[in-house]
């Protein structure tokens, strides 16, 4: 989850965001599936913020690289998850990139972007530039985190 959270920019999971579900026929208990996605994708930049960074190559690697930080600590400091997944220190983290970056297809995470409407029922869902910076923003993290990570892996195992 804590790749997953760095590639969609969920700076916000905790240990609230976890739930059981427990079947009363069987009493066994599994985990319920993930919730509480509300902070991802920079959901609280504005249209003209996220044009203004668009723009500017600094801004934008430093929106989506830089100034990426997860609820997670190490030696009391919040981390920045992708330098985090960078460094390779943690086992755990490194089979999770082994097992979830061949899953990642961007044509279909853009598909899926695509298809979703500007606005429902007069309510705002997704703007053009929301789009366009969301599938950008996930693209430089996949090319310049994820794969050279993985295929960094991969030369070790």
């Amino acid at each position: 989850m804590f790749v997953i959270d760095a590639f969609i920019n969920n700076n916000y999971r905790n240990e609230g965001n976890w739930g059981l579900i427990l079947n009363k026929e069987t009493n066994k208990l599994r985990l319920a599936p993930i919730f509480d996605n509300g902070a991802s994708f920079y959901n609280k930049s504005n249209d003209d913020k996220l044009s203004s960074i668009f723009k500017d190559d600094f801004k934008f690697k430093q929106s989506v690289y830089d100034s990426s930080i997860s609820i997670y600590t190490l030696d009391e400091k919040k981390i920045n998850p992708l330098k985090f997944i960078e460094s390779m220190d943690n086992i755990e983290c490194n089979k999770a990139i082994l097992r979830i970056v061949p899953k990642i297809n961007l044509n279909k995470i853009s598909n899926i972007f695509n298809e979703l409407p500007e606005e429902y029922n007069g309510l705002p869902i997704l703007s053009k530039i929301q789009k366009k910076y969301y599938l950008k923003s996930l693209e430089y993290k996949y090319n310049n985190v994820l794969i050279p990570i993985y295929n960094k892996l991969l030369k070790i195992i």
